[in-house]
Order: structure tokens, then C-alpha cells, then sequence
């Protein structure tokens, strides 16, 4: 984010308001939020998967996509977390909670997803993605 970026946003919060100070902690609070909790702040998760999953990932949510993503950066194993109510997902009969693909690296050697890859692994179970993760990391 820019400095004029920033000076906008606290700015229209000041024009809701808001005291320059407060506006100014209310911008520097949203940003240090995640990606997940940013873009995706009602998602509910499997307990624990905050605790024992996401610390082994890098978020790699974004607006666009339907849900939260994470990324193995060692081994380019991305992981979608799917809403754990089906009625609330985009497409309930397809999807398991949580699916596997893997990222390709582009020509600059960065990781990329959202290139058709079909799933590697599909399942219900924190911990069965959780176990392959760890089995993938021990592989590579």
C-alpha cells in the first residue's frame, strides 16, 4: 500500500467521524490482518486448524478466489479450505472441505495456482490434511 493510500483511507474514516489517531490505528489494525481473515473474516474452520495447519502454510487468499488458500512454500502443495457448512459453498456436491493441487512454477520462479491442476487429494479430516502435508514435506 502506497502512503497516499493510506492517507485516503484514514481519511474517509475521519470524514465517518473518527479522530485522525483512531483512524490512523484502525488502518494500521486492518492491515496487519491476513489474507484469510481480510478477505475471508467469517470462514469457519475445523478447530485446530488455525493451531496446526496454518502455521505450516503461507495464506494465499485472495478476493477473487471462493475461498481461503494456503501454500506449501517448500513443496507448491496449495490447500483450498472449503466452507465446512455445504450449503454455504459455491458448489456443495463437488468439493470436499479441504482439497490439494499442486502450484507450478512461472518463468520468474515464483509459485502460481489457477491453472486448471486437478487435486491431488480431497478430504473432510483436519487431520488427514494435516498428515499430508507433513507426508508431502518429508518427500520432497
Amino acid at each position: 500500500m502506497t502512503s497516499a493510500d493510506y492517507e485516503h483511507r484514514v481519511q474517509a474514516m475521519e470524514a465517518e467521524g473518527m479522530t485522525r489517531s483512531d483512524a490512523q490505528g484502525v488502518v494500521d489494525a486492518e492491515d496487519l490482518q491476513s489474507p484469510c481473515d481480510r478477505e475471508f473474516p467469517q470462514w469457519e474452520f475445523h478447530e485446530g486448524f488455525r493451531d496446526e495447519v496454518m502455521p505450516l502454510l503461507a495464506d494465499w487468499s485472495w478476493r477473487n478466489d471462493t475461498m481461503p488458500c494456503f501454500l506449501d512454500e517448500d513443496t507448491g502443495l496449495i490447500i483450498w479450505a472449503n466452507h465446512l457448512d455445504e450449503s454455504k459453498r459455491d458448489y456443495p456436491s463437488d468439493m470436499s472441505v479441504y482439497t490439494a493441487e499442486l502450484a507450478l512454477k512461472g518463468d520468474d520462479g515464483e509459485w502460481e495456482h489457477g491453472h486448471g491442476q486437478q487435486p491431488v487429494m480431497e478430504t473432510d479430516s483436519l487431520e488427514e490434511i494435516k498428515d499430508f502435508i507433513l507426508q508431502r514435506r518429508l518427500m520432497w
